[in-house]
């Protein structure tokens, strides 16, 4: 018998992923033929969530709040998330007009900075007061800002921080604009951009609404998408943007469904987010060299509660093809562990493949080795013993593809030295660690 959880985890809850799953009210499942059935009078009465805080679905910050306007985004970038990167907070007049607002949607942070990962040092230790002549911190903040005019937000910009961008600046603001736009996979970074008077260094990225919600949707490059796969900080409310929040969630399911289809039938809670985390690295050429081959073991290890929290929803809507076991042990050992089965059924095999992506199901036919339309490469892959090598090979094949060409765009972006110190940066830490 196994225990579906049937409630939206509480964000609240951090400790351990069975105190968040322990707060659900939890319902027997039975596996029948091949298919895992839930009674439908016992679904979760809670599905609209437990009260956490407003400030997005990726944050778990205590004390977050709900803010509108630009000067309330900025009181929140910086007063939350230098915390939450070890540094005090600053005046909060010296951050509201840093950066242009006039046209940003979504605003979130990711990596090594806002979000703990194995190998280093933890992010909610506050640390010394920053020098007024050199940024201290060690690990890069990572931001993307999506907006709905990149021509307007670069020409500001420009204007405001010429220094943050290299020699294409002398190009003007329509060329940065339609540099990201039409090259690599829609996002132009500025790197290594020191906030000396903050005591940080940031790399921020800006993408337009319509293109990152066609790679949330159609995973065209799987790369923001793929950001968008892990734990995050959300310091725009996507759910102020119904359709950025429909396209968000509808990466998680997608997601979730590719995982499924790459796992075997019984698999741990460890397993399950190794394998969401993977999908945009296992093709990434910076996998090669530059990165630490343990990135994912080490992004997934201290964030399992927050993969717990995030995919809750997606867990609950799939509750008929996925059962979870609180109280299992791990193969081999008597360790506690969390456990999961899944339906292995042509038929949900074949549900799973027609719910992924366009741009996956594209490379799908084109790699299967049954030639057709797609509903006919779905009847030969969902019986098909290779169908996890053809989808990764499938997956890694977009993957891939980006990664290089906007690699290649950000030394353009970044300029020469600063790609040189940046790429130094990621070889040393991958060594160290």
């Amino acid at each position: 018998m196994f225990l579906l959880c049937l409630q939206s985890a509480c964000p609240s809850l951090t400790s351990h992923p069975q105190a968040l799953f322990n707060t659900c009210s939890i319902a027997t499942a039975s596996i029948k033929g091949g298919s895992l059935l839930n009674p439908k009078s016992q679904r979760s009465s809670c599905e609209s969530g437990c009260g956490g805080p407003r400030l997005g679905r990726r944050s778990n910050n205590s004390g977050s709040r709900r803010i509108r306007g630009s000067a309330g985004v900025f009181r929140l970038l910086f007063d939350h998330s230098i915390n939450i990167s070890g540094h005090r907070r600053v005046e909060k007049k010296r951050t509201v007009t840093r950066f242009p607002l006039g046209s940003v949607s979504y605003i979130f942070a990711y990596g090594s900075g806002v979000k703990q990962q194995l190998g280093y040092k933890n992010v909610q230790q506050p640390a010394a007061k920053p020098s007024s002549s050199k940024s201290s911190s060690s690990n890069v903040i990572d931001l993307v800002f999506c907006v709905r005019d990149a021509l307007g937000f670069h020409a500001e910009n420009m204007h405001r921080h010429p220094s943050h961008y290299s020699a294409l600046r002398h190009l003007g603001p329509r060329f940065a604009a339609q540099y990201q736009e039409r090259m690599g996979a829609g996002v132009y970074f500025n790197t290594l951009v020191p906030l000396e008077d903050l005591g940080l260094t940031i790399k921020y990225g800006v993408v337009s609404e319509e293109h990152l919600i066609e790679d949330l949707l159609h995973w065209r490059h799987l790369y923001l998408a793929g950001r968008l796969q892990k734990p995050v900080t959300d310091l725009v409310n996507p759910a102020d943007n119904p359709r950025l929040k429909s396209a968000l969630d509808r990466n998680l399911l997608s997601a979730f469904h590719s995982a499924l289809l790459l796992l075997p039938e019984k698999f741990t809670a460890f397993e399950l987010f190794h394998t969401i985390a993977s999908l945009s690295y296992k093709g990434d050429f910076r996998m090669i060299f530059g990165e630490n081959k343990q990135k994912v073991h080490n992004i997934v290890t201290p964030q399992i509660n927050e993969f717990f929290s995030l995919y809750q929803p997606v867990m609950s809507k799939l509750d008929k093809y996925v059962a979870v076991d609180m109280h299992g042990q791990e193969p081999g050992s008597r360790r506690p562990a969390i456990l999961f089965e899944q339906d292995k059924s042509a038929m949900a095999t074949s549900y799973h493949l027609r719910s992924l992506p366009r741009e996956l199901r594209r490379r799908l036919q084109r790699n299967a080795a049954c030639r057709g339309d797609y509903a006919d490469v779905v009847e030969h892959l969902s019986m098909a013993p290779l169908l996890p090598k053809v989808l990764q090979v499938s997956v890694n094949d977009i993957v891939w593809r980006s990664s290089v060409t906007q690699s290649l765009k950000n030394i353009a972006t970044a300029g020469v030295f600063k790609s040189i110190v940046y790429s130094y940066r990621k070889a040393m830490k991958t060594f160290a660690n």
